[in-house]
C-alpha cells in the first residue's frame, strides 16, 4: 500500500469516528456545535497521543521457577482452577506431558481473542516427538460469553505475570524450553525470551506488534492514542454488530484497551531487546507474506531490535503463492492449510529444524539436520 494511500485509509477512519461522534452528540447539541466540538477534541487528542510518551518501566519480570516436575504439575492445576464455569470446556488450560521430565517443554500462547482450542491439533503432533506441551489459556479469554467486553481487563501487568507464571511452570517440566506465540501471543512469546533465561527459544508466528499497512511510527501513534481514550468494544464484524457470530473459541468483540496494552508490552520488549542480550536464547522469527491482519514491516523491525542487542535470530518466510490466513494454526479459520503448516511447525517446536532454504519453497516442509536433544 502507497503512502498516499495509507493517508486516504486513515483520513477516511477520522472522518468516519468523526461522523459518528457528532450524530451522537447532535442528540443533545445542535450538529455544528457537536463538529466543533469533536474535531478540537480529536485533533488535540492526536497531538497529545503522539507528545505522550508510554510508560513501561512497570513492565517487570519476577521469575519463580518450578524445581521439578510435580512442583510444576502442581502449580499447572492451580493454573487450570481458575477455569471455571464461565470459560467454554473447549478454552481451558492444557497440558500434555510424558511421565517425569520431558527433554524439551514447548509452550504455545494463543492469540489475543482466541483461546488454547486454536491449536488443537498441533498439540498431539509436538507431544508424539516426546515433548511436554503446556498451552494455558490467557486470562479474560475464552468466556462462554464470547460477546462480553471482558478483553478491556487485560493490561500490560496482567500480561507479564501471565507470562512469568507459565514459564515457571514450564521451567519445571523439561530439559530445554521453547516457547510460541501466535499474533498476540508472539508478543507473550517475544517478553519471555527477553526477560526469562530458563527459555532455550522463542518462535514468534505472525507477531502482533503492529496492525497491518502502517509502520512503525503510526501504530506506535495509534497505540498511544488507544491508551489515552476510554476503552471501547469494537465487533468483529462491524457490519452484523451484535448480530456478529464467532467462533466458540473466538471473543466476538475486540478491546481496544486488550489491543493497545498488547502493543504496550511489544514497545517494553522493543526497548529492552535494544538495550542488551535476550536472557533467553535465539527468536525464530515466522513471516507470512499473505498475512492482511498484522505488520510483518513492524515485526521485522522488531526482530532487528533483537539483533541489535546482541539476540541471534532466524528468519522464516512463508511465501504469499500458499495464502495463508493470520491465524494460520487454527483449523477452523478460512483458507487454513494446516495440513501443510503443522509439520514444518512440530518440526521446528520439537526440534528447532527451520525450513528449508530456497527461492519460493511449495510449502514450508522441514529440513534434515541434527536434531538438538537426540
Amino acid at each position: 500500500m502507497s503512502v498516499a494511500t495509507k493517508a486516504l485509509v486513515v483520513a477516511l477512519a477520522m472522518l468516519l469516528i468523526l461522523g459518528v461522534l457528532t450524530a451522537a452528540t447532535s442528540l443533545i447539541l445542535p450538529w455544528q456545535t457537536a463538529l466543533v466540538l469533536w474535531s478540537g477534541l480529536l485533533a488535540g487528542g492526536l497531538l497529545f497521543a503522539a507528545a505522550r510518551p508510554v510508560s513501561t518501566a512497570h513492565l517487570v519480570s519476577r521469575a519463580d521457577p518450578a524445581p521439578t516436575p510435580d512442583a510444576a504439575r502442581a502449580r499447572f492445576a492451580a493454573l487450570a482452577a481458575r477455569d471455571g464455569p464461565e470459560i467454554v470446556e473447549i478454552c481451558r488450560s492444557q497440558l500434555v506431558a510424558p511421565a517425569g521430565r520431558a527433554r524439551r517443554t514447548v509452550v504455545i500462547f494463543h492469540g489475543l481473542s482466541s483461546c488454547p482450542h486454536a491449536q488443537v491439533e498441533i498439540i498431539p503432533l509436538v507431544h508424539a516427538e516426546g515433548c511436554a506441551v503446556l498451552v494455558p489459556r490467557m486470562p479474560h479469554h475464552g468466556m462462554r460469553d464470547n460477546r462480553s467486553d471482558s478483553l478491556r481487563h487485560f493490561t500490560g501487568p496482567v500480561i507479564v505475570a501471565h507470562v512469568d507464571e507459565v514459564i515457571d511452570i514450564a521451567a519445571g517440566l523439561g530439559d530445554e524450553l521453547v516457547v510460541a506465540g501466535i499474533s498476540g501471543g508472539a508478543v507473550l512469546a517475544g517478553w519471555a525470551v527477553q526477560n526469562r533465561p530458563e527459555v532455550t527459544e522463542a518462535v514468534l508466528i505472525a507477531p502482533f506488534y503492529g496492525m497491518a499497512t502502517f509502520g512503525t511510527r503510526f501504530n506506535g501513534l495509534l497505540m498511544r492514542l488507544l491508551l489515552l481514550l476510554p476503552n471501547f468494544s469494537i465487533w468483529k464484524n462491524p457490519l452484523k454488530g451484535s448480530r456478529s457470530e464467532a467462533p466458540p473459541h473466538n471473543m466476538a468483540r475486540q478491546s481496544s484497551r486488550g489491543v493497545a496494552e498488547m502493543m504496550r508490552v511489544g514497545l517494553a520488549t522493543r526497548r529492552l531487546a535494544a538495550k542488551g542480550r535476550a536472557k533467553g536464547g535465539r527468536v525464530v522469527l515466522v513471516l507470512n507474506e499473505a498475512d492482511i491482519a498484522i505488520s510483518n514491516t513492524v515485526a521485522e523491525s522488531m526482530g532487528a531490535a533483537f539483533e541489535s542487542g546482541g539476540t541471534p535470530v532466524a528468519r522464516v518466510q512463508i511465501p504469499r503463492e500458499l495464502q495463508l490466513p493470520h491465524e494460520l494454526i487454527d483449523p477452523v479459520q478460512i483458507g487454513e492449510k494446516v495440513a501443510i503448516v503443522n509439520p514444518a511447525l512440530t518440526g521446528l517446536l520439537a526440534w528447532s529444524r527451520l525450513p528449508q532454504a530456497g527461492p519460493r519453497p511449495a510449502a514450508p516442509a522441514a529440513e534434515a539436520g541434527t536434531e538438538a536433544g537426540r
